[in-house]
């Protein structure tokens, strides 16, 4: 969460505030007094950029460069205290973002269980291996999906746990010889969510040229696994 205002000039007064309290508070708040000095620099010599930008603008546009770099460097420096400052936080309380004058985040929004795949694809290699593909939406801010992957051989038989894809593909080496479907069960997971499952039959035949064809019907979808 940025808590520096989107304008310039509010930048330069949002980080002109925090000089007094960062420099006196620089031992608590666990920064460098260094850093502090030049953030302090840059406000100054933003507040000069400003003012000549302002005064140069009707015609001099070629400050508008040198101001933006300038208070662009300074929000970089701006910025990695409040990281270093949160950080701090994060052992030392909220006491510390008041001694930082700055506002206590809000806590993250939780992100919802991975998506249930769907869109699933079958090809057939010249090995004998099936690749099979799906599509999968995740919640938004949702990172580390990998999927788990299952697999029945014929109608009837159970269902066995065979490999984990970090993508959204898969290439089983491994169909015995004579079998004609196959039915695949895939369920995405995070380290702290597990999402629904699906299911997809593969069916194995042959064209009129008598090469080998793979097809995919949909089977069954959950919105639960057991882990």
């Amino acid at each position: 969460m940025s808590v520096a205002p989107k304008s310039r000039t509010a930048r330069i007064a949002f980080f002109k505030s925090k000089i007094a309290p960062w420099t006196s508070g620089a031992a608590t708040l666990k920064i460098d007094p260094a850093d502090v000095t030049a953030l302090n620099n840059l406000v100054t010599a933003a507040e000069s950029e400003r003012d000549e930008f302002i005064a140069a603008h009707s015609v001099a546009k070629s400050k508008t460069t040198s101001y933006h770099n300038v208070v662009d460097q300074m929000t970089v420096i701006g910025m990695e205290l409040i990281d270093r400052i949160r950080a701090t936080a994060r052992t030392g309380g909220d006491a510390i973002y008041a001694l930082a004058q700055l506002p206590v985040p809000n806590p993250p929004s939780p992100i919802g269980p991975p998506g249930v795949p769907s869109d699933f694809k079958v090809s057939l290699g010249g090995d004998g291996s099936v690749k099979i593909g799906w599509t999968c939406e995740q919640p938004a801010g949702a990172k580390g999906t990998t999927y788990r992957i299952y697999r029945k051989l014929g109608a009837s038989g159970p269902f066995v746990y065979i490999a984990g894809s970090g993508g959204r593909e898969y290439t089983d080496p491994s169909i015995p010889a004579g079998v004609t479907q196959v039915t695949y069960k895939i369920q995405g997971v995070r380290s702290t969510a597990i999402g629904g499952w699906a299911t997809f039959n593969v069916l194995f035949g042959s064209n009129e040229a008598g090469e080998a064809t793979a097809s995919v019907t949909a089977g069954e979808s959950s919105p639960k696994l057991a882990a």
